[in-house]
Parts: C-alpha cells; sequence; structure tokens
C-alpha cells in the first residue's frame, strides 16, 4: 500500500524471497555480490536462470534433482541412479547432448495425485510411495518416493492421504526445467 500511495520507484532489499515476490515489480537476486537474474517475480518463478534462483524462488523450493540425460530411438531421457526414467519432450532450442550430467527442475504444483481427471500422457505417471504428508488445511504437501528419488508433491487439501500409501504420480513434463550440472544454467525450459 505504502508503494501504491507514494508511487516513486522504491529499492528494497531483503534475503526473504516471499516478502520480495509480494513486493516487487522487479526483482535482481543476487549471490556473493553477483546478479544472477533479474525479472518480474512470475519470470523469475516460470523461467529461472539458474539453480539458484530455481531453488530459491518459490516455497517450498523446486525439486532439483541430479540425473543424466541419454538419448535412445529419438528420445530424450532422464535417467536416475535408481532406474528412475523420465521422458523429456521435444522442443525446440534445447542445448543438451547425450550422456550429459544434468539436474532436472520440477515445481511441486506440476507433481500431483494421478486421476481421471489428468490428461497427461502415461508415459508422465510414475507409481511412487508416500513418506510424509504435510496437512495445510488447503492443500497436502506429499513427500513421495518414486524409485528411490525424492519429491514434494502437491494436492487438493480435502483429500485424504496416508504416509506408506503407494499413489500414481502425474509430472507435468510441459512445465520441466534441466539445467545442466557444471555451469548450473538453464538448458531446457517448458513453456
Amino acid at each position: 500500500m505504502l508503494h501504491q500511495r507514494v508511487k516513486s520507484t522504491m529499492v528494497y532489499v531483503t534475503h526473504d524471497q516471499v516478502e520480495a515476490m509480494t513486493l516487487a515489480d522487479r526483482i535482481v537476486v543476487l549471490k556473493d555480490g553477483y546478479i544472477e537474474q533479474v525479472g518480474t517475480p512470475l519470470e523469475l518463478f516460470l523461467k529461472p536462470a539458474n539453480v539458484f534462483v530455481a531453488g530459491f524462488i518459490g516455497t517450498p523450493p523446486m525439486n532439483l534433482l541430479d540425473c543424466k540425460i541419454e538419448k535412445e530411438n529419438e528420445q530424450d531421457w532422464l535417467v536416475f541412479s535408481g532406474g528412475l526414467r523420465i521422458p523429456v519432450p521435444q522442443k525446440e532450442g534445447a542445448t543438451h547432448g547425450d550422456k550429459q550430467d544434468v539436474v532436472m527442475g520440477l515445481r511441486m504444483e506440476e507433481i500431483t495425485l494421478a486421476s481421471e481427471k489428468n490428461s497427461f500422457p502415461n508415459e508422465w505417471i510414475f507409481p511412487g510411495v508416500v513418506k510424509v504428508v504435510e496437512p495445510l488445511g488447503n492443500e497436502n504437501h506429499l513427500h513421495i518416493e518414486i524409485s528411490g528419488e525424492k519429491f514434494v508433491a502437491r494436492c487438493e487439501g480435502r483429500k485424504v492421504v496416508k504416509a506408506g500409501e503407494k499413489i500414481n504420480v502425474a509430472f507435468n513434463l510441459e512445465q520441466l526445467h534441466i539445467f545442466d550440472a557444471k555451469t548450473t544454467k538453464v538448458i531446457y525450459q517448458g513453456n
């Protein structure tokens, strides 16, 4: 309200990303004195430039997991140490290579319980086990294990889910992010 009332440019410094997201028209994300990315709150949330911004912007942070890209019959796959294989949707301008070490990023709201309401391809649905449920009223945060990999997912708060329950999880891979493991910069970004 102060910003709207004074109608002046303000520079506000904070370490609280929630505060930055709610107050800012534009955010400059700094790390160790260097600019990591500049953009609107939504730009930083939807199109993070690197692993640091992806993990810093958003509450809880983006799911970030180490894996490797493997090409097989014109299809790229994210392959994890425990055997999980996630298909990478074809996208023009992607700059990843075969056998490249990468970090997969997917926000928790893009990982949901699979149901008849989902319109995702079967290859985007994976069996998992709920390890922890954080009930928050309007939503639940589900800590899920899929083939040894740990993800945080979101589901509606009225949905009763219990620790130890076996579920099918839908990944919205249209919002997939892939970062180069060495440079930490984005090399693939969903819509």
